[in-house]
């Protein structure tokens, strides 16, 4: 039953501490917020850590969701902010020579049916990425490779849609030179 509720009804069941309507809103939106956590953070084998911090804070602050049909871009903008802060810690760690860099998991990007060619390409994109702030590779992956719209990233990174554009266009820029190197 509580499958075929909208999310505007299994949200108000959940603000009245109702459990099954928090694992019901958990059931309908994990693959998504599986899907972005991973996107960010191909290489970290810690996504369903993220997930699980984004839905704790997510379930904690419920009564800050207004509606109910904006629940899914709520839940995607806490787990875009709390893998951006594990990309910034996994920066510093690197810097500081605490953590090597992990080589991305593609099979958390792209689909079985993507060839050698497009997975090596996505490599070197993911590469391109582990080098440029942590922003504009949130955003990069947001717009680009989760095909979110501009005004949907800026929501979910709490920035302003031209900032948003600044970011994706520096990425889009090295990865142009990546393109003209290897032509």
């Amino acid at each position: 039953m509580s499958a075929n509720l909208p999310d505007g009804e299994l949200l108000k069941a959940a603000k009245a501490g109702e459990s099954w309507a928090q694992g019901a809103l958990a059931r309908r939106h994990l693959p998504m917020a599986l899907r972005v956590a991973g996107r960010i953070m191909p290489a970290s084998a810690d996504r369903e850590d993220i997930v699980q911090d984004a839905f704790v804070k997510a379930f904690s602050r419920l009564g800050s969701v207004r509606e109910g049909d904006a629940f899914a871009g709520w839940l995607r903008a806490i787990v875009v902010r709390t893998a951006l802060n594990r990309v910034r810690r996994r920066k510093l760690e690197r810097t500081l020579g605490l953590q090597r860099s992990e080589a991305a998991d593609l099979s958390q990007v792209v689909g079985h049916e993507a060839d050698p060619l497009q997975r090596a390409r996505l490599q070197e994109v993911y590469a391109i990425l582990e080098r440029v702030p942590a922003a504009d590779r949130v955003a990069y992956v947001l717009r680009v490779i989760e095909g979110l719209t501009i005004s949907e990233v800026a929501q979910a990174t709490g920035s302003g849609t031209s900032t948003v554009k600044r970011r994706v266009r520096r990425v889009e820029a090295a990865v142009s030179a990546l393109e003209h190197a290897d032509g």
